[in-house]
């Protein structure tokens, strides 16, 4: 739990640096998180007759991978033993550390090539990541669900607590969110949005084979992420960022930049 929660401090900490402006108006990255937050926990009460359907799907996904976590459960030591390779791999393209340093990475080369899209495309994946990173942790402290690796009863929750943070997955969600803002930042290039999202499930897969989560754990983080990537895509479409505000308190020092 401590490496968890290490590893979202590292993401908080990188995305201190941004500011969203609107038009002529700046707003504090504290700010821009707040209106996310806002509209993310606020969402259930704004549900139309269009969400009902996708909603329903998730909630019958759910009830049926609860049904099947034991069971699933029970064949992960075979399965993880004939795909150990491919399995580590993608475990590990979908901890905190990793996302952030892709996002990083395609930041930087936005920035270099003066590819605004690119650049852009980075920041909103990293505004999504870190408020699905806020969410999920609500939900593990307040849910206190065991791993599987710490019991064989998939219906052990503790309740509100700090040792057991099975409940969701953020490896899944992290993964969701990221893969959404990018593929809807590419609407027309349909082999990106595949490649995203062939990614992510890999990642949210890897995590029951390991025994690190349950199907459900996954299936609930999974579409987490794939709903905040989508919001914040919404929230921020007509936004300019700002990278380092902080600086922009002293005179006379340019190490901020728009676009």
């Amino acid at each position: 739990m401590k490496g968890f929660l290490l590893q979202i401090s590292f993401i908080l900490i990188l995305n201190s640096f941004i500011s969203v402006t609107q038009a002529q108006d700046s707003i504090s990255y504290p700010m821009a998180l707040l209106k996310e937050q806002g509209a993310i926990w606020s969402s259930p009460a704004r549900i139309k007759k269009k969400d009902i359907l996708p909603i329903s799907l998730i909630g019958v996904s759910t009830a049926v991978a609860f049904s099947f976590d034991w069971d699933i459960h029970q064949q992960t030591p075979s399965l993880n033993s004939n795909f150990k390779t491919g399995v580590d791999y993608f475990t590990e393209l979908g901890s905190p550390f990793t996302l952030v340093a892709l996002d990083v990475v395609g930041f930087t080369v936005g920035k270099i090539s003066k590819n605004e899209r690119l650049t852009k495309t980075s920041e909103l994946a990293s505004l999504s990541l870190i408020n699905t990173a806020i969410v999920t942790v609500v939900f593990k402290g307040l849910t206190g669900r065991e791993r599987p690796s710490e019991t064989d009863n998939p219906f052990l929750f503790h309740g509100p607590s700090l040792e057991h943070f099975s409940f969701p997955s953020f490896h899944a969600a992290g993964s969701w969110a990221m893969a959404t803002s990018i593929a809807r930042s590419y609407p027309e290039k349909k082999w990106i949005g595949i490649t995203c999202y062939t990614l992510a499930t890999g990642v949210s897969v890897s995590r029951v084979l390991i025994d690190k989560h349950w199907t459900s754990d996954v299936v609930i983080g999974s579409a987490l992420g794939f709903g905040i990537g989508t919001l914040v895509n919404r929230i921020h479409e007509n936004d300019h960022f700002v990278f380092f505000p902080i600086f922009q308190t002293y005179k006379g020092v340019g190490l901020s930049y728009q676009f």
